[in-house]
């Protein structure tokens, strides 16, 4: 059984590959394996990889290709990479990221020594030309509760490839039926389910967010598509809450991060008719006054409220650029 199993679904990254790879197969980690998953790539993405693997003789034993007969997207080529791994902790990377040569060794190192069923760590996040840090916690995670309070306050704060988590805790997993925030669904239970947790302050994984990207449509029409998507995965995450007992104000906070985004994207009294079921009810016990809901959430709700959609298109440009506006995590 080696220590780490790395899952890399493949879909149209022919741009990136080689330096995924490259990153992956350099790391000081040994006892580590590579499961790529061709989900039916259309372009030369696997071309790409199988010369990168010939330059690297001593992973191709480390390295597998699995392919899917048809495409099945994200969250199944993720099961598909899991069903077939054997380390002892499970990590993901997307093929169109990268991360430092010592990331895995790192964290596994951490792991075993503090005994964590979970480690995570920071990441660099590029978009639009700019690069910054997102950082899960600010202190190592010492209870349920803080864990909780910041993956669901701040929702962009839950990507499943910062982290290594010992294979058992994916065991029986609710698999995400959709990409879109597929990270919280698998992160929710796999949190959820560790007895202990630890944390790196440190930014090894290269998150880079492409123009290709499914989350920067600038359609309308995607954009609902999107919208409609990501409820389906809200979903699933409210049923875990609710079978599992969790406290209710996370179940109040996603479903307001929700239905902020949907009044982002609706904007017009028609299409508000057309897809109204696509929003969860009113949420109960208000907004500004509701300590569950951290500032940033409420002066979303306070401008989308007014119908002031060009102060929030300038806020938005002005959060991309500056880490500090859309990277805080309520405390």
């Amino acid at each position: 059984m080696p220590a780490v199993s790395i899952i890399i679904p493949i879909y149209g990254v022919e741009q990136y590959i080689e330096s995924c790879a490259r990153s992956l197969f350099e790391q000081t980690l040994n006892d580590i394996e590579f499961i790529f998953v061709d989900d039916c790539t259309p372009d030369k993405s696997i071309e790409i990889l199988q010369k990168v693997i010939e330059e690297y003789p001593q992973r191709q034993p480390q390295a597998k290709i699995i392919r899917h007969e048809n495409n099945k997207g994200l969250p199944q080529a993720r099961k598909t990479g899991i069903e077939n791994s054997t380390g002892e902790y499970i990590g993901h990377c997307d093929s169109d990221d990268w991360v430092d040569k010592e990331m895995y060794g790192t964290l596994y190192q951490n792991a075993t020594k503090n005994k964590y069923d979970i480690i995570t760590c920071d990441l660099f996040k590029t978009e639009q030309g700019h690069t910054n840090i997102l950082s899960y916690f600010s202190q190592n995670p010492q209870s349920k509760e803080y864990i909780f309070k910041n993956i669901f306050s701040n929702t962009c704060l839950h990507n499943l490839v910062g982290t290594l988590a010992k294979r058992d805790l994916y065991s029986n997993i609710k698999i995400p039926q959709t990409s879109l925030y597929e990270d919280l669904v698998f992160t929710t239970q796999l949190f959820h389910r560790a007895k202990s947790v630890g944390y790196l302050h440190v930014p090894f994984y290269h998150y880079i967010i492409g123009s290709s990207s499914m989350t920067n449509a600038v359609h309308i029409e995607q954009k609902i598509k999107n919208l409609i998507l990501a409820k389906h995965n809200f979903d699933i995450i409210l049923n875990y809450i609710k079978d599992n007992s969790l406290n209710e104000k996370y179940a109040s906070t996603l479903k307001l991060f929700h239905n902020l985004n949907y009044q982002t994207i609706v904007r017009t009294n028609q299409l508000n008719k057309e897809y109204q079921q696509y929003r969860y009810p009113k949420i109960k016990g208000g907004v500004i006054f509701n300590r569950d809901f951290n500032w940033l959430l409420k002066i979303r709700y306070i401008i989308l409220s007014l119908r002031m959609y060009w102060l929030y298109d300038i806020l938005d440009r002005k959060a991309t650029k500056n880490p500090k506006i859309r990277n805080k995590v309520a405390q």
